[in-house]
């Protein structure tokens, strides 16, 4: 992804309170691929895709290999989305997978066993 200017804005809690609220209130999926095309790169969006999968793959308790082959990242980018779903990232990984019908079970919040 791009980085972000080193220059603070004076209102950037208000833009990113703004780009939830904007998130929030796609209902529809031609409506959140409308915005979310207009707004990423396609080299973004299938970063982000990605990194869904990848957490998608590391709640059905996929090996760190399997995922390397199947999604083609490394594992640091494996490590990196299991560590944010060991800490608060984990709700925000499942819910939409639950949501989406890619995962059912609710998986417990301990340290995965997976193999690096």
């Amino acid at each position: 992804m791009p980085k972000v200017s080193k220059r603070k804005v004076n209102k950037e809690a208000e833009y990113i309170n703004n780009f939830w609220r904007a998130v929030a209130v796609l209902s529809k999926k031609e409506d959140a691929r409308d915005f979310l095309k207009a707004l990423l790169t396609p080299s973004e969006m299938l970063m982000l895709a990605k990194r869904l999968e990848i957490a998608k793959q590391l709640l059905d308790e996929a090996h760190y290999q399997d995922i390397v082959r199947e999604v083609k990242v490394a594992n640091a980018t494996i490590a990196n989305i299991q560590r944010s779903m060991e800490g608060s990232g984990h709700d925000g990984y499942l819910r939409p997978l639950q949501r989406i019908g890619k995962f059912r079970k609710k998986p417990s919040r301990s340290k995965s066993k997976l193999s690096k």
